[in-house]
């Protein structure tokens, strides 16, 4: 079964294969086109879509949590509006709503689904402390390290992220240019850290539509929901 919890209810912990959804975004500047909580946007209702056929399955119980919408943003707070926890704040943060989740419903597992990039390592650094502490799979869904396998290589307020934007919040804005207007140390694989300034812009373009890429997010959601039960 799918329970949406945007709403209250009682949980029963005895449910089939229990497996906790949190959408995870930002607060930050996205251009003049699209708002601040654009990347919380996406990683939402991007997990309510794909999660929507769960609904009459009654060999699992999927709870998607209502999304966290602040993360770790420390480039962007030049722009105001912009909110950025420091990483042990952050880190602090997840531990203590997971702490909320188990009492909540005792999960099997735990399914993040991430729509802002600059949150993912400190993601990563969490699921692994967690799954070595508790023996409970935490498996994280990167919205845009999926785009990377179809061609983007980067995007911030690009024209793919206002299309998908479009696409999945039902609300039209003008599409950006594509052109790059950032570099972050990427270009070369060997070389990693940062020594350029990010702006908006994107590296690539999607070598899919997005309604195709969308599908695929949900092919390796549905794909994550049967580790956790294989495992549990």
């Amino acid at each position: 079964m799918f329970y949406d919890l945007s709403r209250a209810r009682v949980i029963d912990k005895e449910d089939n294969k229990r497996i906790a959804v949190i959408p995870l975004g930002s607060m930050e500047y996205h251009g003049e086109a699209l708002p601040l909580l654009t990347d919380t946007l996406i990683a939402e209702n991007i997990s309510r879509k794909c999660l929507a056929k769960y609904a009459e399955i009654t060999s699992v119980s999927i709870y998607l949590y209502p999304s966290i919408y602040l993360g770790f943003s420390h480039e962007w707070l030049r722009y105001a509006g912009t909110i950025s926890l420091d990483p042990h704040t952050y880190l602090r943060m997840i531990e203590s709503v997971v702490k909320s989740i188990e009492k909540n419903i005792d999960p099997h597992g735990y399914l993040l689904v991430n729509g802002h990039g600059g949150n993912y390592s400190l993601l990563e650094i969490f699921a692994r402390k967690y799954y070595f502490s508790s023996k409970k799979p935490v498996l994280i869904i990167d919205l845009w390290r999926i785009a990377s396998h179809y061609g983007l290589r980067y995007c911030h307020a690009c024209r793919e992220e206002i299309m998908l934007y479009n696409y999945l919040i039902e609300k039209k804005t003008d599409e950006a240019s594509n052109d790059i207007i950032m570099n972050s140390g990427s270009e070369n694989d060997y070389l990693r850290g940062y020594y350029k300034d990010i702006d908006v812009g994107g590296r690539g373009s999607l070598s899919i539509s997005i309604e195709e890429y969308v599908c695929k997010v949900c092919e390796i959601i549905d794909s994550a929901i049967k580790h956790i039960i294989d495992q549990g």
